[in-house]
């Protein structure tokens, strides 16, 4: 949650209090909203950066929902010198934001309402919500431990380009290697981490399907590679605490073992 929350300041869009319905009713009202920060984030997450792509697949989810008794917007809508792009609004999220690396930063965003235009308001219309995902692209269990750490890298510094200038250094990094269970399937993949093919032991966190590994316990294990047995899904993760994830684990159980009794 922390993580979610951080990301927000970091992009600062301000899209709270959009309220435009649509185009002409924008236009008129003149409460839209700069593109900028919305564009710089696209270019990060999806601009052509085949150093910071080649292991992993960043993902950039932002949610918008309607508050104080408004309307969730339908579509966004983005426009500058006469072009105009909408994107869709699907259960809550924004789609198509790969579209915004080709847009320019000095265009603006306005949202879009199925009833009509909601007018002038005096509190916030919009909460926007945002969340990063950084999975890796391989997917035949085989990992390079070496691997696993640059992938994690890249993505911290994709993280750290969308702070503001002389705030990189406050952007969390990615520390943790996660695993689950694919979306076909609901086994819990092994993990066998080794150091020149021998299996070696390295402390694993669980959270219901959720595996996370820190790197700091990869690296004082001087292992070199990890086999993933099963269908899976890897991400390179903030920092955890392992202790933390065992109390949230045990009252996941306690819970289990409440609804069973």
């Amino acid at each position: 949650m922390k993580s979610r929350v951080f990301a927000v300041s970091l992009l600062g869009l301000v899209v709270f209090s959009m309220s435009a319905s649509n185009v002409d009713a924008a236009e008129e009202a003149g409460n839209c909203t700069p593109a900028k920060q919305l564009v710089n984030a696209a270019k990060a997450f999806y601009g052509d950066k085949p150093e910071l792509t080649n292991l992993i697949d960043p993902q950039l989810n932002v949610g918008l929902k309607g508050i104080n008794g408004y309307p969730d917007p339908i579509n966004l809508l983005y426009r500058f010198e006469g072009v105009e792009h909408k994107m869709s609004i699907e259960d809550g999220q924004l789609k198509g934001l790969d579209a915004a690396t080709d847009w320019s930063k000095k265009g603006e965003l306005c949202s879009i309402y199925e009833d009509g235009p909601l007018g002038d308001t005096e509190e916030d219309a919009v909460r926007i919500s945002v969340s990063f995902g950084f999975p890796f692209k391989q997917k035949d269990g085989s990992f390079n431990v070496k691997d696993i750490k640059e992938g994690a890298k890249d993505g911290s510094k994709i993280i750290k380009s969308l702070a503001p200038p002389g705030l990189g250094f406050a952007a969390p990094s990615l520390k943790t290697f996660v695993v689950t269970p694919s979306e076909e399937s609901e086994d819990l993949p092994t993990l066998i981490f080794m150091r020149n093919g021998e299996p070696k032991t390295v402390p694993i966190s669980r959270l219901g399907q959720t595996q996370y590994v820190r790197l700091r316990d990869v690296k004082s294990a001087k292992v070199d590679s990890l086999k993933i047995e099963g269908a899976y899904s890897a991400a390179a993760f903030f920092k955890i605490d392992p202790d933390d994830i065992a109390q949230r684990e045990a009252k996941r159980l306690a819970a289990v073992d409440g609804e069973n009794n």
